[in-house]
C-alpha cells in the first residue's frame, strides 16, 4: 500500500510539468501562426497595392478616359488661336499625360509675335497654351506699311495703319539695325519724343533722329545712349538745325 501511495505521489508531481510543456508548445504554435498571417497580409496588400497603381497608370498613360480633346489658348491678341493651335500641332485624343509639352512650347515660341510661351496641363481633357505677346517699341516704314519691331529687332506683325510708336528707317530689315532703332527710340527724352519725325539708321554707327520741324540729331551709335539723353535735353534749348551728340563728352551744334 505505501508503494501504491509513492506512485501516487509522483505521478501527480510529473503531471503539472507535462501540461506546463504543452501550453507552451501550443503557444508557440499560436505565434508562428499569427507571424505566418502578418506576412500574408503584408504580401496581400503589396500586391493590392502594385494592382492599384498599375490601373491607375493605365488610366492616366495609356486608356482614353482621360484623353487629350481641348486646346485653349491664352493671351494672344496679334495671333489667332487657330495659328497657334496650327502651329502648336497638339495630338488630340491621345493621353494628356503623354503630351509632350516641352516640345509643343518650342515649335510655339518659333512664332513671331511671341515673347514667352507656357504649355500646361489642364487635367482631364485640355492643354493650356499662355502666350505673352512682344511689345511694340517702333515701327519700320517699308514699302507703305508699318513693321512692328520689338525692343529685341524683331519684326513681328505688319499694318497698313500707323500705330502710335515711333517711325524708323532702317538700310535693311537686318535685326542687328533694328535693335539699334529699338535701343534709340526707348532712351529718347519725352522733349524730343514730343517733335519726332523718324529715327534712320543709316548703318551701327550712322543714326540720325529727325525731328518735325526739319532739325537733326547725330546720334552715332548706341554707345552711351543714355548720356546723349541727357546731353540732347540741354541742346535743344539752343537755336541750331543740327545737333551732334554721338560724342557725348563733347557735343557740337550748328
Amino acid at each position: 500500500m505505501v508503494k501504491a501511495d509513492i506512485n501516487s505521489d509522483t505521478a501527480d508531481v510529473a503531471h503539472p510539468s507535462s501540461v506546463g510543456i504543452t501550453d507552451m508548445t501550443r503557444a508557440l504554435q499560436v505565434r508562428k501562426l499569427r507571424s505566418r498571417r502578418k506576412v500574408l497580409k503584408r504580401w496581400l496588400l503589396g500586391i493590392g497595392a502594385v494592382v492599384v497603381v498599375g490601373f491607375a497608370a493605365w488610366v492616366v498613360f495609356f486608356s482614353s478616359l482621360l484623353a487629350l480633346s481641348e486646346v485653349r489658348v491664352e493671351g494672344n491678341k496679334i495671333i489667332s488661336a487657330d495659328e497657334v493651335i496650327d502651329v502648336a500641332q497638339v495630338p488630340l485624343n491621345t493621353p494628356l499625360a503623354r503630351a509632350d509639352t516641352a516640345a509643343i512650347q518650342e515649335r510655339v515660341a518659333t512664332l513671331s509675335p511671341v515673347a514667352k510661351v507656357a504649355v500646361s496641363r489642364s487635367w482631364p481633357h485640355t492643354l493650356r497654351i499662355t502666350i505673352t505677346e512682344r511689345a511694340i517699341v517702333c515701327q519700320r516704314l517699308a514699302g507703305g506699311i508699318y513693321q512692328w519691331v520689338s525692343a529685341d529687332g524683331v519684326v513681328f506683325n505688319v499694318t497698313a495703319e500707323r500705330q502710335t510708336v515711333p517711325v524708323v528707317r532702317t538700310a535693311t530689315a537686318a535685326e542687328d539695325l533694328l535693335v539699334d532703332a529699338a535701343i534709340v527710340v526707348v532712351h529718347l527724352p519725352e522733349t524730343v519724343l514730343t517733335q519726332l519725325a523718324e529715327v534712320q539708321v543709316i548703318s551701327r554707327d550712322m543714326i540720325i533722329v529727325e525731328l518735325s520741324d526739319g532739325r537733326q540729331i547725330l546720334w552715332g551709335s548706341t554707345d552711351e545712349s543714355e548720356l546723349k539723353a541727357q546731353v540732347i535735353v540741354v541742346l535743344l534749348s539752343v537755336s541750331a538745325t543740327v545737333y551732334d551728340v554721338s560724342a557725348p563728352g563733347h557735343p557740337v551744334i550748328r
